[in-house]
This record gives C-alpha cells, sequence and structure tokens, in this order.
C-alpha cells in the first residue's frame, strides 16, 4: 500500500512544474505590413498610438511625397508650397512635423500639419521641422547654413547653441525637453540636452562627435556617437551616463533613431556591405529580421525609425523593388522558451523524482 502522504509528493511535483513555467520567457516576434508606394523608394518616419503613420514616398515623376498611413490607405499630405514635401514625425492628435520645398526646389519651410491645415514654424527662408509632441510643439531649425536651433508652441524660439555656429533640435518629450545637436562645420558634433531652462553637452563615447535623436518622457536620450577609432556607436544617455549599444554581429556601426517610454530602442546596424535594424530590449540587441515572422523572401529590414508604447516599429526595408516602408505588430502569441533552470531548482527537481521513484515502489 502506498503511503498517504504520496498526495503531497504529486503537489510538489506539481509546484515543480510551475516553477519551471514561471521561468518561460516569451519569444520576441513579430508580423510585418508593407506600406506601399506612390512609385518609388518609400521610408516610413514615425507612428503614434492609433498605428498611424508618416513617411516619405517617391512618386512616379520623381516627386518626394509626405504620406499619412492609416487603416491600409496611403493618403498624400499636399503641398503648401507646389513641391516635393517630407514628413518627420506624428503625435497621438494626428499632427504631423513636415517641411515643403517650393515649386523650383530652392527654398524650404517647416510646418505643423493639422488635418489639411498647414502652420508655419518659422518666418526664415530655411526652416525643417523635426519632431512634434502631443501638446503640439514642433521642433527644428531654422536658417540653412547658419541653422539655429529652435521649437515653435505659437510662437517661434529659439535655443542656444553652446558657443557653436550651428544647431538643430531633432526630439522632444511631452513636458518640453529637447535633444539634437550643435557643432561647428565640418566637425565638432556635439549631442545636447535641454531641459526646459538649460542646454547641455551630454558627450560621447570617447570619439569627438555625437548626435542625439529622440527623448522620451524619462528623459532617456537615444542617438550615435564616436568610439575610439572614430566609428558611430548606438548610444543611450540617462541619468548622467552614456551607455554603448553596441553593433550586431559582424556590423562595425551602430545608430539609435528613437525610444519609447519602456526604454525600448530602434535603429540601424551597418557594415561596408550590409544595413540590419535592430530592437534594444531589455539590455539586448536583435536583429528585426531574425524576429519578423513574414519577412518576404528578398527583404532586409534595413532600418528601424521608430517604435510606438505598443512595440509597433516602423522603417523601410532594402527590396528588390527598391527602398520600401513596413510596419512591425509584436504577434500576440508568441512561443515560451524555457530559461536555463538554476543549479538550485534542477537540484530540487532531482530531489523530488528521486523520492519519486522510492514511494513507487512502495
Amino acid at each position: 500500500m502506498k503511503p498517504k502522504n504520496l498526495s503531497v509528493l504529486n503537489l510538489f511535483a506539481i509546484l515543480f512544474g510551475l516553477i519551471l513555467v514561471s521561468n518561460d520567457v516569451f519569444a520576441l516576434q513579430f508580423s510585418l505590413t508593407e506600406i506601399g508606394t506612390f512609385g518609388g523608394n518609400t521610408v516610413a518616419k514615425d507612428i503614434n498610438e492609433s498605428g498611424q503613420v508618416v513617411g516619405t514616398s517617391v512618386d512616379s515623376n520623381g516627386h518626394t511625397v509626405a504620406f499619412l498611413f492609416e487603416d491600409g490607405t496611403m493618403t498624400s499630405l499636399g503641398s503648401p508650397l507646389g513641391g516635393d514635401t517630407r514628413a518627420n514625425a506624428i503625435n497621438d492628435l494626428g499632427q504631423v512635423a513636415f517641411f515643403s520645398y517650393s515649386a523650383s526646389g530652392s527654398t524650404w519651410y517647416g510646418y505643423r500639419y493639422d488635418s489639411g491645415s498647414y502652420t508655419l514654424i518659422s518666418p526664415a527662408t530655411y526652416s525643417s521641422a523635426e519632431d512634434i509632441n502631443n501638446s503640439g510643439v514642433v521642433v527644428g531649425y531654422e536658417n540653412y547654413g547658419t541653422e539655429t536651433p529652435i521649437y515653435f508652441d505659437s510662437t517661434t524660439h529659439t535655443l542656444n547653441k553652446l558657443g557653436r555656429t550651428h544647431g538643430q533640435v531633432y526630439g522632444i518629450n511631452d513636458a518640453g525637453q529637447m535633444c539634437g545637436i550643435t557643432y561647428n562645420p565640418p566637425s565638432q558634433w556635439q549631442a545636447f540636452y535641454y531641459d526646459g531652462v538649460n542646454v547641455v553637452d551630454i558627450g560621447t563615447l570617447g570619439g569627438s562627435l555625437s548626435n542625439a535623436k529622440s527623448i522620451n518622457n524619462s528623459n532617456q536620450i537615444v542617438g550615435f556617437a564616436h568610439v575610439a577609432g572614430n566609428q558611430f556607436h548606438a548610444f543611450l544617455y540617462g541619468d548622467n551616463n552614456m551607455i554603448d549599444l553596441g553593433v550586431l554581429n559582424g556590423d562595425t556601426e551602430s545608430f539609435a533613431w528613437d525610444i519609447n517610454d519602456l526604454g525600448q530602442v530602434v535603429g540601424q546596424s551597418s557594415s561596408a556591405s550590409n544595413e540590419r535594424a535592430f530592437l534594444y530590449d531589455d539590455n539586448q540587441l536583435y536583429d528585426l529580421n531574425t524576429l519578423t515572422v513574414d519577412l518576404p523572401t528578398g527583404w532586409t529590414l534595413a532600418q528601424a525609425n521608430a517604435i510606438n508604447e505598443s512595440g509597433q516599429i516602423v522603417g523601410y526595408a532594402s527590396t528588390p523593388d527598391g527602398y520600401r516602408a513596413f510596419v512591425l505588430t509584436p504577434v500576440d502569441e508568441a512561443t515560451p522558451i524555457p530559461e536555463p533552470v538554476t543549479g538550485i531548482a534542477m537540484l530540487i527537481g532531482l530531489v523530488g523524482l528521486r523520492i519519486r521513484k522510492i514511494y513507487n515502489r512502495m
């Protein structure tokens, strides 16, 4: 007769199994949606929390056209000056950081686009709109040739260039903190952070150049900077500390373009003959090509430009037909991958199995 406390041993085995299940980690996987094209190369630049995407596509006449992609439809945002247009960012209200060339291409102006209307962000002959936050504040630069970093709410404001001749703002968060670069051409780029009062350099990774491209609502900044040897590496900056995100295996350089509020970073890792889109998550750099379950034949995800809070990623791929824009959406049910069991857990399991065998013989 088996002892009555066999049920306790069964419970032990069940609990051990639950320990193993709790140690499962879920594989990052994505499904790809092709955005389409107006005829030529197409690049997706940003995505908001509703899944609206903006970017630029070359049409059949060779002109670049700013687009909005929504509900499977790609729509031109028009041209207030009759020339080529570009869309760089979109906020959760659907407002777009946008700029337009004149018909001759000799001048260009930055705008805040909102439901068919265009608001000029600077009266200067040359200006660019690079990013926009959820309050509708647009950042960029004015005066091509002696660029001045600016932001626009309902008035154009300029930022300190830190004694350098040029500056551009590339990122802004919802609190109005910003990041970008100041520089003396052709070198001496320095990434900066603007806290609402002061503009400060944030340093490099040991080389001479750095560039800050995006800032999240935790004031984490991403971009790229020279390491020793003057190769660019993607960085993550926060709490006065700049972290080198490294490169994908076999590559020599990397560039970070965006960060969401979860601290997930997207960008590009590259070599002389290779460009691959990456995701940095939980202290690990991933090749997005290996995580996409339905990557079309002949496609290489070359660059990831933006990521929203749902983990959707946009960018462009190198394809047999040229560059094509994509949206990557996390797969809902990823395959669980058991983590290695620790030595203690394994020992407990072996002891439990041994006890089961003993009692089963009784």
